[in-house]
């Protein structure tokens, strides 16, 4: 952490604000949508569950009631009044959410700028009017603030939002619909589900509960409403369609990414419905008013929408938000098996048919639940597409009668029905044979409870030490070591560090020789790379996780040696290192955003299957111009290579030259990708979406340029960890 003055610093978090059906009638947007609605009774099977009020059935449980299809409106007049009467009925649930937190805290070490909105509504600082062209600067106080959004739970005072938009808080106010202002305490938080319910004295409010609809009986294309504070603009509503399901995102409990966990949320709802910054921890809903997701992040190469926004469901919203109510904390079902997907060229080294599907267990956690009922793990060595791998364990092919194709079938089913102490079949194929396992859930190791103001180490991968303008930086990506992770690779169960994954190309931790990890594990259904270097003490001080890392680091200062004390290949080594400062662009987000929002100027991964190994951004045209391009120029800016990846292997190069853009710091200078195989890329998102369409081992040529000039370079793609960039 870094010993200077903290400012006060406003983040505005992506968050889309809920909307209460709850009683509230419709009549006259009832009326269109029955007309609507009729037209697709003899073509579709529906059910017509009428919603509750979420109070009416528990003080702290949601009902649920299956969303309705709207056909294409034959008069687009009852469309629009149906919105409007939404909007009317259900704005008063939504609340928006104002976070105090201490100064010099580690969430709020930077803020990226806000240089075209200087006069954004509800921001708790003044620009300074005397400042040239209006550009002021916020007035200094002691404490560091972020905004966020909610919605009404249940009658009890209960409120919704993200983790992380209450993470780290001290102070949390609750600003309702008709400018009342309160004071909320956080009674549980659930980093793994990016869930958290904060409460308010109920005597002093007129609630207004959310109705809750069947997010597993959603269909693609069905319309999605999304209500909220983008920008800090109360009460914006926007309407889109429901793009895709059945998405998995990473998340995180630490808004810097230093020492906070990363966890998969299954099931995950994509849309296009417009959803900005300002709109983290509220509600995308159905027409008929009901929450089918709770928005948590965006994907975009700008600080804005671009039509790629992801939503907790709400099947798994009704699980996790009433224990966190009574218990202030969520335990998750684990069955403690590493694995995954069956895939033909699988099957054929283990003698099945080429049509088997399922999830290939790789290992089994000591003493879990799939070693007390008895599965195996793979054991038997194979070479697939020039790969060394492990097959020959148990394949799982359905769970409580419910067939399981992949590994996200698999963890979907936990989070939308696992519970702890539940019994299940598990369908296995062993040795050729299908059999039958009876399991026990336990809870997930992971799994620890979370008081308001506790921020629990966990274990699971994160942006290492990387603070800004002036901080010390090592230059490495990483995760807590677990016992499953250190078993693999054939350590004691109990021992402890950081285990390195990345080595950033040019920085301190690849100067010194630090080794990153090679190997892909499959860790309680995250995708991981083990095999690097674990790093067990800094100058003599014992580093049990990521977070012991991070502090460690950031009490240092550039230019500072440290001696680093590393398990390498099971033996124990000193490594000296002299740390460098880090430029702030290339810091990870240091204000409470949402776990995969992308601010401007900073760092964002093309990530899929398919891995190329870089970090950049979308090429704007007053960098265009600084970089002596034509100020039109269009690409995706490669801000840093990892080391040993394709693109490191094929020689794509980084930016290595600090310019000011916006206030903002970022490295320029190096490649720019303006095309994949002929197709033309305009931003990161193009290049992500590019990298996308691959298979691991397929070769793409990238149209680059590079000190101006256009150059084709051939990149033969890798295989990357869904948690990592």
């Amino acid at each position: 952490m870094r010993n200077v003055r903290m400012l006060t610093f406003t983040a505005l978090l992506v968050v889309v604000l809920g909307l209460s059906a709850c009683t509230v009638t419709l009549p006259a947007a009832s009326a269109g949508l029955n007309t609507l609605n009729q037209q697709l009774d003899n073509l579709l099977p529906r059910a017509n569950a009428p919603a509750q009020s979420a109070s009416q059935t528990a003080a702290t449980t949601a009902t649920t009631n299956v969303p309705q299809l709207v056909p294409p409106a034959t008069d687009i007049g009852d469309l629009q009044m149906a919105l409007e009467q939404l909007y009317a009925a259900v704005n008063p649930t939504v609340v928006n959410i104002q976070v105090t937190m201490a100064a010099g805290a580690g969430q709020m070490e930077q803020l990226p700028g806000l240089p075209d909105m200087p006069n954004l509504p509800g921001l708790p600082f003044q620009l300074d009017p005397n400042a040239p062209d209006g550009q002021g600067t916020p007035q200094q106080t002691p404490q560091a603030r972020a905004l966020g959004s909610g919605f009404v739970w249940d009658k009890q005072g209960h409120i919704v939002t993200n983790n992380h938009v209450v993470d780290g808080a001290e102070k949390v106010t609750v600003t309702f619909a008709d400018g009342l202002t309160l004071e909320a305490e956080v009674v549980g938080r659930d980093p793994e589900s990016d869930l958290a319910v904060v409460k308010v004295d109920a005597s002093k409010a007129d609630l207004r509960p959310i109705t809750l609809a069947d997010s597993t009986q959603l269909r693609v294309g069905q319309f999605a409403v999304a209500i909220g504070n983008p920008f800090g603009l109360e009460g914006s509503m926007s309407f889109g369609i429901v793009s895709a399901l059945g998405r998995s995102l990473p998340t995180s409990s630490s808004a810097t990414g230093l020492g906070g966990p990363s966890y998969t949320i299954p099931d995950i709802i994509q849309t296009d419905a417009p959803v900005n910054p300002g709109n983290s921890g509220g509600v995308l809903l159905d027409l008929q008013g009901n929450l089918i997701g709770v928005p948590t992040a965006i994907e975009s190469p700008v600080r804005a929408s671009s039509g790629v926004g992801y939503a907790v469901p709400s099947i798994i919203v009704q699980k996790v938000v009433p224990e966190l109510i009574d218990k202030g904390a969520f335990e998750h079902p684990y069955i403690g098996l590493s694995g995954g997907t069956l895939n033909t060229e699988m099957a054929q080294a283990m003698d099945l048919p080429d049509s088997t599907r399922g999830v290939l267990v790789g290992t089994v956690s000591a003493g879990s639940p799939a070693e007390k009922a008895g599965l195996q793990g793979s054991e038997k060595d194979a070479e697939i597409d020039g790969v060394q791998m492990k097959v020959g364990g148990d394949v799982i092919t359905a769970i409580a009668g419910q067939p399981i194709k992949d590994f996200e079938d698999l963890t979907t089913y936990l989070a939308r029905s696992g519970k702890v102490g539940q019994q299940v079949e598990l369908t296995v194929i062993r040795d050729g044979k299908e059999t039958p396992v009876a399991l026990t859930l336990a809870a997930r190791p992971n799994s620890q409870p979370q008081s308001s103001n506790q921020n629990a180490p966990r274990n699971a991968p994160q942006t290492a030490p990387r603070t800004t303008n002036g901080g010390a930086w090592l230059g490495v990506s990483g995760m807590t070591l677990t016992p499953d992770v250190a078993q693999a690779m054939n350590l004691s169960n109990d021992q402890t560090g950081a285990l390195v994954e990345e080595v950033v190309t040019g920085s301190p931790a690849e100067k010194a020789g630090l080794q990153a990890s090679d190997k892909a594990f499959d860790s309680n259904g995250q995708q991981v790379m083990i095999g690097g270097d674990i790093v067990t003490a800094v100058e003599g001080q014992a580093v049990e996780t990521m977070q012991d890392l991070s502090a460690a680091i950031r009490a240092q200062k550039p230019g500072d040696k440290v001696e680093l004390t590393v398990l390498r290949n099971g033996k124990e080594i000193a490594v000296a290192v002299t740390l460098g400062e880090r430029a702030s662009a290339q810091a990870a987000p240091a204000a409470p955003v949402a776990p995969t929002e992308k601010t401007p100027n900073q760092p964002q991964a093309a990530t899929s299957g398919a891995w190329l190994g870089i970090s950049g951004m979308t090429l704007t045209p007053e960098i265009a111009q600084a970089m002596e391009l034509d100020a039109d120029q269009t690409g995706a800016l490669v801000g840093e290579v990892m080391t040993g990846s394709p693109a490191d292997k094929f020689g794509l190069q980084a930016s290595d030259k600090a310019f000011d853009s916006n206030g903002q710091q970022v490295m320029i200078g190096g490649d720019v990708i303006t095309a994949v195989d002929g197709k033309a890329v305009e931003s990161m998102e193009d290049l992500s979406t590019a990298v996308k369409t691959q298979k691991p081992g397929d070769k793409v040529e990238l149209t680059v340029l590079r000190n101006g000039k256009e150059i084709t370079v051939t990149v033969t793609l890798g295989e990357r960890p869904a948690q990592s960039n």
